[in-house]
């Protein structure tokens, strides 16, 4: 196993709301039927992160390979994990259900 020098960042915790804030300093994006994931890329390695901080690395390899190929020396990604059907539509049922087996990959 190689060594972890990549630690997970607590993220913000969304807040849903019928009318959001206005002005420049906001942010707001559209939430997806996904899990919340961090993926941090550093120093030679990348890790991946659920919202509570559990690690994914070892249960995502794929997905770490895929980062561990971009032409970046250091990224951190902040965003949903979605398994989208055929029509490019998020299924969270089935995420679910991938994300419970074993290998999830």
């Amino acid at each position: 196993m190689c060594p972890r020098s990549v630690a997970f960042v607590r993220p913000c915790n969304p807040t849903a709301t019928s009318q959001p804030p206005v002005g420049e300093r906001w942010v707001h994006e559209a939430k997806w039927d996904g899990w919340r994931f961090q993926i941090i890329k550093a120093a030679g390695e990348v890790r991946l992160f659920a919202r509570s901080g559990a690690e994914w690395t070892d249960r995502l390899p794929a997905i770490a390979e895929a980062i561990a190929a971009l032409p970046a020396r250091s990224a951190q990604l902040d965003g949903e994990l979605c398994l989208c059907d055929e029509r490019g539509q998020p299924n969270f049922h089935a995420l679910q259900g991938t994300m419970r087996s074993r290998y999830p990959d």
